[in-house]
Order: structure tokens, then sequence, then C-alpha cells
């Protein structure tokens, strides 16, 4: 029976993976056929796919407990100060980062939670975020350059306006302190502007342990 259940599990993945794999171009003049991969052959692709990386490692070097300080800017040119404070944690194995974050906006408790990752398939890191302003979840893709230590995302997101676009650039200026800037338009026909920026200031004496 557990057999059968493995293989039942291997052939839901072999059948995701021949319609992903179906899209791409031959490799070697040879189109890949699925049928052939033996549960060994999967073992090893899965393995190779999970294996972290120098770009998990610098997620990982964001864990800690932060303090923040925030600058909400709206569209009318007001804008808001707050403080609040977010706590970074890795998980599965260090392959995930998740942040959660307590603040105020607009005069009002704030939550939220962010799941950071990289996908070595798509050669990009992803991300999610949602808070208790809003039902739907933001996902977003982004590059990051080690020269200037910065990462640059896009993004899209619900909002009472309607479908919105993002951006957000976070710079890692040390290992203890990190800019964070976002962009992001107020509905579908409307030009993208700053709307909110976060400065981190690690709280906790650097340790990074899952």
């Amino acid at each position: 029976m557990k057999n059968l259940k493995m293989m039942m599990v291997l052939s839901l993945v072999l059948s995701v993976c021949q319609v992903s794999w179906a899209a791409d171009e031959p490799k070697g003049g040879e189109a890949f056929d699925p049928s052939k991969m033996t549960p060994e052959m999967m073992l090893e692709m899965m393995k190779e796919a999970a294996a972290p990386t120098d770009e998990h490692k610098m997620l990982k070097s964001m864990a800690g407990t932060w303090k923040c300080e925030c600058e909400h800017m709206m569209p009318t040119g007001q804008s808001e100060k707050t403080e609040g404070k977010s706590t970074i944690r890795t998980v599965m194995g260090g392959r995930y980062i998740v942040e959660n974050f307590e603040g105020e906006f607009m005069g009002q408790p704030m939550k939220g939670m962010g799941l950071v990752g990289y996908d070595k398939n798509l050669g990009k890191f992803v991300g999610t975020w949602i808070d208790n302003f809003n039902t739907g979840i933001m996902s977003y893709q982004g590059s990051y350059d080690p020269a200037t230590k910065t990462m640059v995302s896009m993004g899209e997101a619900t909002c009472p306006m309607g479908p919105s676009k993002c951006k957000m650039v976070m710079k890692m200026i040390s290992s203890d302190e990190m800019q964070f800037n976002m962009s992001m338009s107020m509905g579908a026909d409307t030009e993208m502007q700053p709307c909110m920026s976060m400065h981190y200031t690690r709280t906790d004496d650097g340790k990074k342990a899952e």
C-alpha cells in the first residue's frame, strides 16, 4: 500500500511536469519524455531542485528581530510616520523566510505576514504578502544584485480601487540595517507612486538560527 501511494504521488508529479515541459523548447533536438523517468531519476531531480544556494544564504541573513521606522505616503501628498516591529525566521531548512510585522496604519493596529524564497526553477526570488487591511494576497517576483546588495521586485495585488501593480526595493545596508521602499498603483489605469518606506534596524544579537 505504501509503494502504491508513492507511485500515485509520483504519477501526479510527472503529469504536472509533463504539462510544464511540453511548453519548453526541446533540448538537444529531442523532446523530453517523462514516461521514461524512473522514481530514482525523479528523486535526484527533486534533490537538486531543493538544494539551497547563495541566494538562500542571503535570505537567511535577514533572520532576526527588527525595529521598523515606517512612513506611509498618501496620494494626496500627506504622509504619516509610525514605528513597528518585524520578526523574520527561516523555515524549511533555510529555503524560505517568514516575516511577521506588527505596527500601525492610519491610527489602526496593523499586522502583516510575508513569505519569501528563491525559486531555482525560475531563477528569481518569489514572495507573497498578506495583512489585516485586505483579504487578498499580493504576489511578486524579483532579482538581487550582489554588487549593490539590492533586491528589486515587481508584483500584483488587489485593493478597493481594483487590480494594482507594485514595485518593491529592499537594500541591505549592513547585516544590522535594511531599507525598504514601495511604489504602488491605485487601480489598473493609474501610475505607480511611492506609498511606503521602512527602515529596519536589528534589535537582536545577530543570531540567525532557524
